[in-house]
C-alpha cells in the first residue's frame, strides 16, 4: 500500500517456532564447555565437582590451556578467579601462556601477566613464550610480554648476537 512502511520480512510460524525448540547444548566434560566458551556451563560443571585442573587424556591440557588455546577469554578469567594453576605443564613443557602466544591470543596472554605467569618458563626445548611468539609471528604478542618487562637477558644471550 501507498504511504505505509514496508516491516521487512516477517517469520513464518514455523521459522518461530524452530528457534524456540533449539535445545541449549550440554557438554560432557569440563574442557568441552571452556572450547565453547561457556562460562555458565563450566561454572555449573566445576559446581558438580569437576578439578579446574583435570588434564585432558588426549593432548593433555588443562582446562586453563584450554582456554588459552581457543581464545575464550571470559573462561580464561574466570578459571584464573577460581583458582587454576597458571604454573601447570603440557607434556611438552607448556605452561598455558606458551600455548596462548604460540596462538597469538593477545588477549588471553594478558591476562596470564597481570595474573602473574612466569615468562621466563621454559618448555622442554628451553623456549619461552616469547620465543614461541616470535617463531609463530605473533609481533602483537611479543610487544605485549616486552612491555611486561619479561627479562629479556635470559632469552638472548650476549653470544648469539655475534653469530
Amino acid at each position: 500500500m501507498p504511504g505505509v512502511a514496508n516491516p521487512g520480512p516477517s517469520k513464518s510460524r514455523r521459522e518461530t517456532a524452530d528457534s524456540s525448540s533449539r535445545k541449549k547444548v550440554h557438554f560432557s566434560s569440563i574442557h568441552d564447555a571452556v572450547r565453547a566458551g561457556d562460562v555458565k556451563q563450566l561454572s555449573d560443571i566445576v559446581e558438580r565437582g569437576a578439578n579446574l585442573n583435570e588434564v585432558d587424556a588426549l593432548h593433555q591440557f588443562t582446562p586453563l590451556h584450554w582456554a588459552a588455546h581457543s581464545g575464550s577469554l571470559e573462561c580464561l578469567h574466570w578459571l584464573l578467579w577460581s583458582g587454576a594453576d597458571a604454573t601447570q605443564t603440557t607434556t611438552r613443557g607448556w605452561t598455558a601462556a606458551h600455548i596462548a602466544a604460540i596462538r597469538g591470543q593477545d588477549a588471553c596472554l594478558q591476562a596470564l601477566i597481570i595474573n602473574g605467569a612466569n615468562l621466563a618458563t621454559q618448555d622442554d626445548r628451553g623456549c619461552t613464550p616469547l620465543h614461541l611468539a616470535a617463531t609463530h609471528g605473533h609481533s602483537f604478542s611479543l610487544q605485549i610480554m616486552l612491555r611486561s618487562g619479561v627479562e629479556t637477558e635470559s632469552i638472548l644471550k650476549p653470544s648469539e648476537f655475534y653469530l
